[in-house]
């Protein structure tokens, strides 16, 4: 009992992955590190990773000690130990090279090596510096700063990475039984239906076991053997036959109506499911998948699944009970060779158990290869104005044989491995017929048991109606593995929690005012790579404010987590003093337009696209909004006003027109809140002046954040926020920062050169 709660306690002290330990708490270190502990005198840590390169970045063994007041750096190689007082550095980070990473601390304006690792601790780095920074702040440690360090690329129970990092499956420890349980969950809904089925499957296998008996026994020993109970009543048993077919018939025809119904409620059940499910996730996890391979789960893998419960599970059913009553009769029949028929199943149950992990492997490759062709046939379809533009026809051609190759390749392994599998499987459970053949015949001939030529005939019947079932149960590892494959596809996705967690005592706000502030805001997309850094900025109500800085520098971060695609890992936003994380998400969303540089228009009418952001628009309301936009006239021009069906990629649109419709939606919004992100960008002059006339009628009264590459377009901002490698580096009036002549005067001067020799003068 007592060595029970210590393992309890060690597994709650620490997390353990690889060459990588991070402890917190009561925890037996390595030797050597703690024989260096011991030297120096030094105490439990709060949290510790080991380094895997010494300072000349070599193979080695140096550790890091994390204190309340101090971290400590040790060698074990060497015996060198360095401390460094939280005081005496600003703060401790963690930098990303190719292959190799560098803690460095950081002291007025200077960087500072400190220990260096390779690519393999690279993820617990970044989350040890994140450690260091709440000791340097006395900030209390939770578990879920530890918990965040093990490898996400790796399964959390075996340690194995995953085979598709995007895909967070471990195939040892998938549970297929609870998968396969779960999915038969679709059913209940429909149970009628499936207990209909279930009658016809049953009379389905009733008949097909007496068949054989009918055509057999009865029809040579009964009807055409002298004596017969039966004798000479040919007609008679055929139309028995024939009625048994016709039934059986019927049956398979009602069966299938049943099933077809049900079938498509499944479809629709998983589909709308998992689309819904798509809906509710935040943008990281868009940011991580190919479109086509999330077109494959929402279509392929539904219609596989529901076609494996509704039609390869039932006939799996039916030649089970099949299987069960023939073998039934025959051991009632002639135990002996029933025995020889059945000799062989052991070998074949055996090799299926061999065969399915094999199948699965090559399964799922096949499903990754398929994803990635069609992701390639949707990057070419939706990008083809551009393929045709530079010519690259054949580079997407060559693009498409090269994954339609791999995928060849994958469908090619997998049949290899069913040619070898399969054709053996079925020549052994095939062997005991040869023997029933020569066993039975020799008893006929013999009349040994009992046995006539009609027996002979009827346990031949029934022994290819053994072989058949087994037959199909074996080849059920093939379309299980897919179906099994594509369940737990569809689950994850259904599974998964969004990174932007609902309150669960959301705060309604129906009249936001629109006053925002970030405090102390740190950012990521990826861990522990910051893109946002301690950013404060406070914007008033109905001000407007300009975001510039270099491409990459944070901006669109910024906009992206005031709406809420993404969440804060360090810090608050807060508008109108309430937290964005505490907001009902239909109070804000329905508060905060955008107007982005990419316009998407959804397939349908003008009409439907402008009433998109408040469907219950009337029609006075959406016409009003398109002439606030400076779109209305160009509508009325087009065939069917706002009545016309917009084409395939909107090619009946120019750039300026598919951007005033956008806008028009936007103002249809009426949000508190508008962003403008690059929203005049890549249109002519006169187009541009007519967006800017229709953004300025937007922007009235609202509070207003807008990004623009071309400065002068942001010269009226109220303030201007320079941003430069996710901090912001200036503020204030574009003639303030203009006259202070930093990073913003400097940006400002190049696009006036880069202006004049283009032979164009900006405006003042």
């Amino acid at each position: 009992m007592i060595l029970k709660k210590l393992v309890d306690i060690l597994k709650k002290g620490y997390a353990k992955w690889g060459e990588n330990v991070l402890i917190k708490g009561f925890i037996e270190l390595d030797k050597n590190i703690k024989a260096l502990m011991d030297t120096y005198n030094l105490t439990e840590p709060e949290a510790v990773l080991k380094c895997d390169m010494d300072a000349d970045c070599a193979y080695g063994e140096v550790w890091l000690l994390a204190y309340k007041d101090r971290f400590v750096t040790i060698d074990v190689k060497s015996g060198m130990k360095i401390d460094y007082d939280y005081d005496s550095f600003e703060m401790l980070s963690n930098e990303s090279f190719i292959n190799t990473g560098q803690f460095v601390i950081k002291r007025e304006n200077e960087s500072y090596p400190v220990a260096f690792y390779s690519n393999s601790v690279g993820r617990t780095a970044g989350r040890f510096a994140m450690v260091i920074g709440k000791l340097k702040e006395n900030k209390e440690l939770t578990e879920e700063d530890f918990k965040a360090m093990g490898d996400e690329n790796a399964c959390p129970t075996c340690g194995r990475p995953y085979r598709d990092p995007r895909r967070k499956i471990c195939p040892k420890c998938m549970n297929r039984k609870a998968i396969f349980i779960r999915l038969l969950g679709y059913l209940p809904k429909y149970k009628f239906s499936i207990a209909l089925m279930g009658v016809f499957m049953v009379l389905t296998a009733l008949i097909g076991v007496l068949r054989p008996y009918v055509s057999g026994a009865t029809f040579y020993d009964e009807v055409l053997t002298e004596g017969g109970k039966y004798y000479g009543m040919v007609v008679p048993i055929v139309l028995c036959l024939i009625l048994l077919e016709v039934s059986r018939l019927t049956i398979n025809i009602l069966k299938e109506r049943v099933a077809a119904k049900v079938s498509a409620n499944i479809v629709f059940d998983i589909k709308s499911q998992i689309f819904g499910a798509m809906q509710r996730l935040s943008m990281s996890f868009f940011n991580s998948q190919h479109t086509g391979s999330l077109m494959n789960r929402v279509n392929n893998d539904a219609e596989e699944i529901c076609f494996t419960i509704l039609w390869r599970i039932p006939e799996l059913v039916i030649n089970s009970l099949t299987l069960i009553g023939t073998a039934t009769v025959m051991l009632m029949m002639n135990p002996l060779l029933s025995l020889i028929v059945f000799i062989p199943v052991p070998f074949t149950v055996y090799m299926m158990k061999v065969a399915f992990p094999k199948f699965r492997k090559v399964k799922n490759a096949s499903w990754q290869k398929r994803s990635k062709l069609n992701s390639v046939i949707n990057d070419a379809l939706a990008g083809i104005r551009v393929v045709k533009a530079f010519g690259k026809e054949t580079n997407e051609i060559d693009r498409f044989d090269k994954a339609s190759g791999e995928l060849y390749e994958a469908n090619i392994r997998e049949g290899i491995r069913g040619a070898k599998t399969f054709p053996v499987m079925g020549y052994i459970t095939s062997l005991g017929g040869l023997f029933v053949w020569a066993v039975g015949g020799a008893q006929v001939m013999n009349a040994e048991g009992g046995m006539t030529f009609g027996m002979l005939m009827t346990f031949v019947g029934y022994m290819g109606m053994v072989l058949g079932p087994i037959d199909s149960i074996v080849n059920s590892i093939d379309w299980l593995t897919e179906c099994l494959n594509c369940a737990h596809r569809l689950f994850e996705i259904i599974d998964r929690k969004s990174d932007v967690v609902p309150s669960p005592n959301p705060v309604r706000m129906e009249d936001i005012e629109g006053h925002i502030c970030l405090k102390d805001v740190t950012f990521s997309y990826e861990p522990n790579k910051p893109v946002l850094k301690n950013i404060n900025l406070d914007i008033k109500k109905g001000e407007m404010i300009g975001l510039v800085g270099h491409s990459g520098a944070g901006k669109s971060t910024i906009t992206n987590i005031i709406t809420r695609l993404y969440d804060v890992e360090e810090g608050a936003i807060e508008i109108d003093g309430v937290n964005i994380k505490d907001i009902h998400p239909d109070d804000l969303h329905r508060r905060i337009g955008m107007v982005l540089q990419e316009t998407h228009l959804f397939s349908g009418t003008i009409m439907e696209n402008i009433a998109f952001a408040r469907p219950d628009a009337t029609y006075e309301e959406v016409v009003s909004a398109a002439k606030l936009a400076n779109a209305h006239d160009f509508i009325m021009k087009l065939p069917d006003g706002y009545e016309t069906e917009l084409g395939k990629r909107h090619t009946n649109l120019s750039g300026g027109e598919r951007q005033r419709i956008n806008i028009a939606r936007a103002i249809l919004l009426d949000p508190r809140i508008l962003i403008l992100d690059e929203a005049t960008a890549s249109v002519d002059t006169e187009t541009e002046l007519q967006i800017q006339q229709a953004i300025n009628t937007l922007t009235k009264g609202r509070t207003t954040i807008a990004i623009a590459h071309r400065l002068s377009t942001l010269k009226n901002a109220d303030r201007l926020v320079v941003v430069d490698r996710g901090e912001i580096a200036e503020m204030g009036t574009h003639a303030q920062l203009e006259a202070s002549g930093g990073i913003y005067a400097g940006m400002l001067g190049k696009q006036k050169e880069a202006l004049k020799i283009r032979g164009v003068e900006d405006e003042e």
